[in-house]
């Protein structure tokens, strides 16, 4: 069963916000400011009393006067003239080239002094962006132990997030290099492991390097090099309107419309907002309009398709929404956001989803065509469909309670009112699913006559046929299908066919590697065998645990956030080292090979690490029972048997788990 919690951004990009005034005082010392150019408005030079920063580099001083300074970085020098400030501007002379600077006083770079034509590239290849920089005066309550900077980054094809991540030196400086596919949106989260120290938003181009400045006694956060304008009007003028979302696991097809209404209302006065701070700036860069106004749309079409009703199709007029809004616009590089890879995926799906309604047969008509005789089906397999009908009508009433214990009830007495188990494997019997298929196409038939049917241009084929042939490996896990391998051929970007190839030997070379100290971490479902109850299961599970600290982790291959809190975990053991813990994990919905290859990649195995892989039944009675309504899920078991909630990240999850063992 589908369960979401959903924090969305309606835009992604968000910049670590300081006080509302910035520091005024800054003037006071020469050796305390950061200088910007009046003819290009780029932030040029920043003297300090350690160090400056110049032409994207961090410098010594070999001459530090009031009215000269020398700048060497061990081989090259760099002579500057500083003129008398007046009203916060200064005549400089740097290498023989005069300048006027002004200082900067503001949290970030003002805007430029004139507009910027330049459009993106949308050239699909690979590449890599440099991001080095300085973290100034980092405060007390930061510096006990390492900062990383984590930079995050989507592969479109397929939406797979990538991240790379570095230690910050003593110093508060830092170099980190950055894969591309294209011009990508990146995420930099600075972080000492327990909680975020900044973050802010860029778009990265191949080829470029970025420095970046963040400024904690000063308050300023500033961008330099050749690429530096975009991000410096992302940090200073970005309106975030944030949306929280507890959705219940379904949605009604009233439900479904009132979302739809309310998302769809919230579009033009987005668009009025970004076109009002695009007014207010007239000098805003043409890539900065383009994004935001990019971004904004495919925001809003994400907020829609998340709302999945019950049966998983979309209502006409929203899919109609989706279609006029989540178009793709190959102008602008289609790397740029994973919302836009998204966006099409979930078109695809619904898009096939319509296609394929049109052929099944539902249980109703099953049992209509077994009574009259036009299917063969014995008493008791017709016995089985009417219960399916009848259980199927309770779990739809019981998926639209809304309070989490109220429809926990409900669907635990469905349960064991109905004989779930075999009715399961009767929906599974090759006969049964024939028939209910009537005819239909294969999914993957389904699948490539809807990208056929919804991109026509060359570029835009590309995209989302790459996309969906990466989808449907992540799906099987294992490689690309071989019904699917045919289609190949037609897409025509080299870069894209050999990306498709290189994944999947790769998935395919991982399904067959074996990893015999993980498996000796796992436990077979059999521990459990007969349990339909999820208390009973989990009872069962923490029976030899008895006396000790049991901390539990819901997670699954396929979620993204799961992957990003695992990366936690070293964290996690060390902090909890002194305390006689068991790790306990529950994969949900995750194949077997894969389950693997994950706990081995993330290196979560070994002493005290135990690990289920439950059937999906007795999974989704273990997460109804403890109200798992979101993944990650952490839960603690204390020496006593009590049971408590962590919450849904495992870095901020770690006091909480501390405070309740030092009871």
């Amino acid at each position: 069963m589908r369960k979401l919690l959903l924090s969305l951004l309606l835009f992604l990009p968000f910049a670590y916000g300081w006080a509302e005034n910035a520091s005024q005082d800054t003037s006071e010392s020469l050796f305390n400011s950061c200088w910007r150019n009046e003819q290009t408005g780029d932030w040029q030079l920043s003297l300090f009393d350690s160090c400056a920063i110049y032409d994207s580099k961090m410098w010594k001083y070999a001459t530090k006067t009031e009215k000269k300074v020398v700048l060497t970085d061990g081989n090259t020098k760099v002579n500057i003239e500083i003129g008398k400030n007046k009203n916060g501007k200064s005549d400089f002379v740097i290498d023989g080239k005069k300048m006027q600077l002004s200082q900067i006083t503001t949290e970030h770079l003002p805007d430029y002094p004139t507009a910027d034509s330049t459009a993106f590239s949308t050239v699909i290849k690979p590449g890599e962006a440099t991001i080095v920089g300085y973290l100034k005066d980092i405060p007390e309550e930061y510096s006990w132990g390492k900062i990383y900077l984590k930079v995050n980054t989507v592969n479109y094809v397929g939406a797979i997030k990538d991240e790379k991540s570095v230690v910050v030196d003593k110093d508060g400086k830092f170099k980190i290099t950055v894969p591309l596919f294209g011009v990508n949106m990146a995420h930099l989260n600075f972080t000492n492991g327990n909680q975020t120290i900044a973050w802010m938003p860029m778009v990265l181009d191949y080829g470029k390097t970025y420095f970046l400045l963040h400024d904690f006694s000063n308050k300023q956060s500033l961008f330099m090099g050749e690429d530096a304008r975009l991000q410096n009007e992302f940090q200073g003028k970005w309106n975030v309107v944030d949306f929280y979302f507890a959705q219940p696991k379904h949605l009604s097809p009233e439900k479904m419309i009132e979302h739809y209404h309310r998302i769809a209302a919230m579009y033009p006065n987005t668009i009025e907002k970004v076109q009002n701070t695009i007014n207010e700036h007239p000098t805003i860069s043409k890539r900065y309009r383009d994004f935001t106004l990019v971004a904004s749309r495919y925001a809003i079409c994400n907020l829609m398709l998340f709302a999945i009703p019950n049966k998983g199709i979309l209502p006409d007029e929203i899919y109609e929404w989706i279609s006029k809004y989540g178009y793709l616009d190959t102008t602008m590089p289609l790397t740029l956001t994973e919302k836009i890879a998204l966006a099409q995926d979930m078109r695809i799906h619904f898009e096939s989803q319509k296609i394929a309604m049109r052929y099944y047969l539902t249980y109703e008509d099953l049992l209509t065509r077994a009574e009259s005789g036009r299917v063969k089906l014995s008493d008791d397999d017709i016995e089985l469909i009417k219960l399916l009908i009848a259980s199927s009508k309770e779990q739809d009433a019981a998926d639209e309670i809304e309070d989490p214990a109220e429809r926990r009830f409900a669907l635990e007495a469905l349960h064991a009112k109905y004989p779930m188990k075999e009715l399961i494997n009767f929906c599974k019997r090759h006969d049964i699913d024939s028939i209910l298929n009537n005819g239909a196409p294969s999914q993957y038939e389904i699948g490539k006559m809807v990208v056929d049917s919804l991109y026509k241009g060359k570029k835009e084929y590309d995209f989302a046929l790459s996309l969906w042939l990466m989808r449907n490996m992540f799906i099987a896990e294992e490689g690309l299908p071989k019904e699917l391998h045919r289609y190949i051929s037609e897409v025509r970007d080299t870069f894209l066919v050999n990306k498709i190839y290189e994944r999947h030997y790769r998935l395919a070379n991982a399904a067959n590697q074996k990893f015999p100290e993980v498996e000796a971490s796992t436990r077979p479902s059999s521990d459990v065998k007969g349990l339909t109850d999820g208390k009973a299961i989990l009872e069962k599970i923490l029976e030899p645990f008895k006396g000790r600290f049991v901390h539990i982790d819901f997670w699954g291959t396929w979620c993204g956030g799961c992957m990003q809190q695992m990366q936690h975990t070293p964290m996690l053991k060390s902090e909890l080292k002194d305390y006689d813990m068991v790790y306990l994990y529950f994969a949900n919905n995750s194949k077997y090979a894969d389950w693997i290859r994950k706990i081995n990649d993330l290196n979560v195995y070994g002493r005290n690490c135990v690990h289920y892989n439950l059937p999906k039944e007795q999974e989704n009675a273990l997460e109804t029972y403890l109200n798992v309504i979101a993944y990650p899920a952490y839960f603690l078991v204390d020496k006593q048997g009590n049971i408590h909630n962590l919450g849904n990240s495992l870095s901020e999850s770690i006091p909480e788990a501390k405070r309740i063992m030092e009871k």
